[in-house]
């Protein structure tokens, strides 16, 4: 898992090479949150849960358990298969949707009493220590990507509480942009990479099997 709250605020004043004098806590970890935001919006975290079928129902609230943390979007729903070799081979109809804010699901066709669904879905990682978090969910091999965008956003706003004084070396604005692109360039590069993660297939894809003996 990425590292904590802490950690990323030393490794983003680190990368810009300040003590806390000039990109405070409070400002980082703004930057940071910010950061987490987009990294969310191309690479959400990927779970599953499951669901006791009902007989007859076809509406579904996600909640409990991991739902819990936050459903951004439905990925897939299956028939839970209780061995756990045959799930894709179960896909099930469904559509989503948001009422009141919280996450549903409705099946083309009801499941009996006794039957699981489960649930693929989206929700957002999280950084230790950021707004009440307690763990941090992001692969440790991204670290560097949130780093990336704490720096840009704290340049960024540094850059927005620095146009007001009279004594500002008319270089250092300058400055500021040119280190910014260069952190923004690479958190962009780095969001690309990580949103080509893939979420659990609807169903395993079959259409080309690999025979060595044919060659």
């Amino acid at each position: 898992m990425t590292a904590s709250l802490t950690t990323l605020i030393s490794r983003v004043q680190a990368a810009l090479l300040d003590d806390g004098t000039r990109y405070s806590t409070a400002t980082v970890t703004a930057a940071l949150r910010q950061a987490l935001k987009e990294y969310n919006a191309v690479a959400p975290r990927f779970a599953a849960e499951t669901i006791a079928a009902v007989t007859d129902q076809n509406e579904y609230e996600l909640t409990g358990g991991d739902f819990d943390t936050g459903v951004l979007g439905v990925t897939s729903v299956h028939l839970f298969d209780d061995d756990g070799d045959d799930d894709d081979d179960n896909p099930l109809a469904y559509r989503d949707y948001l009422q009141d804010n919280r996450q549903y699901i409705r099946l083309t066709d009801p499941q009996p009493t006794g039957e699981y669904l489960l649930v693929g879905f989206t929700t957002p990682n999280t950084i230790n220590g950021l707004d009440s978090a307690t763990e941090s969910t992001i692969q440790n091999y991204y670290d560097q990507v949130l780093v990336d965008g704490g720096a840009y956003y704290a340049i960024t706003i540094r850059s927005a509480g620095r146009v007001e004084p009279i004594n500002l070396n008319k270089d250092v604005p300058k400055v500021l942009q040119e280190t910014a692109q260069r952190f923004l360039a690479a958190f962009e590069a780095g969001k690309r990479e990580a949103g080509r993660q893939k979420p659990r297939p609807a169903k395993l894809d079959t259409t080309w099997d690999f025979n060595p003996t044919s060659y």
